[in-house]
């Protein structure tokens, strides 16, 4: 009879992995693991075991279960007979999935599937995703990276970027291909122009909302420039006077909280704020990416700015 794991009152079967999975184990993992898998809400996650006392720190445990994840394809949980609340904490931190047998379950994303019954279909572009896609279209190719080497480039997480590359193939503008490692590697399916266009369906305005301050009593650490005045950065269009900054919203946030916005309205100031759904991609050091910019503008029928937003997207690929 195989052994169970409780994980939120249910009962679960610890399966033992097959001889192909276990030749892609590294001698690390088999020395110092159990490695074992459980199937829980349809979903198969692997299951490491420590042999006896060890001293890894989160953040190697973070990475390796990054590289097991990369392997099979698969979220790595971890099991311990003890952790005392310091070391559960700083777990938690790292986004290291794991169980306390009998006392503790670390798992956000198994326990989010229990109320998921239905997988719903794609129907737009996270923000992660359309930063992805920025990213590749205005500053560098990700064809062959993995998960892990975009985290490296992008201001998201690896298990965010995960998610944002199964969004990009859900949508038809990626495929992901394991290579000889079983490393999971994603490609667009276009470049340049013709990835920028078959996206033209699903890109949004990054902006979540806009208003006005006579000031900001706060300095921002590094103002990225969006509006009139980043068009006019990139083409032949005088600056105006007013200024637009885009503000990420998590950096809004606490801007908020200490009253950074002196004058804060809906109608008019002399600086205008437009809080975005993701990081600014700077393709100039200080303003807005060009495609972030035009979606930006796209209610903007002054005909000056629309050659000008028309110019700055043809110099992309010139």
């Amino acid at each position: 009879m195989s052994e169970r794991i409780n994980i939120s009152g249910i009962e679960v079967d610890v399966l033992p992995l097959n001889s192909a999975e276990a030749k892609k184990l590294w001698t690390e993992m088999r020395l110092m693991f159990r490695l074992e898998k459980f199937v829980f809400q349809g979903q198969e996650y692997l299951l490491a075991t420590p042999k006896g006392e060890q001293h890894y720190k989160p953040m190697e445990y973070a990475r390796m279960a990054v590289r097991m994840q990369e392997v099979f394809g698969k979220p790595l949980v971890y099991r311990f007979s003890s952790l005392d609340y310091n070391q559960r904490n700083r777990l938690v931190a790292q986004g290291v999935y794991f169980i306390v047998s009998g006392l503790y379950v670390s798992l956000p994303n198994l326990l989010l599937a229990t109320k998921v019954t239905e997988k719903k279909p794609v129907k737009k572009l996270s923000a992660p995703a359309q930063y992805m896609l920025l990213y590749a279209l205005q500053v560098a190719s990700i064809n062959g990276k993995t998960a892990r080497e975009l985290a490296e480039v992008m201001p998201y997480r690896y298990v965010t970027i995960t998610v944002a590359m199964n969004t990009l193939v859900e949508l038809g503008l990626a495929r992901i291909e394991s290579d000889a490692t079983n490393f999971k590697r994603i490609y667009m399916l276009h470049e340049g122009r013709a990835l920028y266009e078959a996206a033209q369906g699903w890109l949004e305005s990054p902006v979540r909302k806009r208003f006005w301050c006579d000031k900001l009593r706060l300095e921002l650490q590094k103002p990225v420039v969006s509006g009139i005045n980043a068009l006019a950065a990139y083409t032949m269009l005088n600056p105006e006077a007013m200024q637009t900054y885009a503000i990420e919203e998590t950096e809004y946030r606490e801007l908020e909280k200490a009253k950074a916005f002196v004058g804060q309205n809906g109608l008019e100031g002399a600086i205008q704020i437009e809080v975005w759904r993701y990081p600014a991609v700077l393709v100039k050091e200080g303003y807005a990416d060009p495609i972030s910019l035009v979606l930006t503008l796209r209610d903007e029928h002054d005909p000056r700015v629309e050659k000008e937003v028309e110019t700055m997207i043809e110099q992309l690929w010139s």
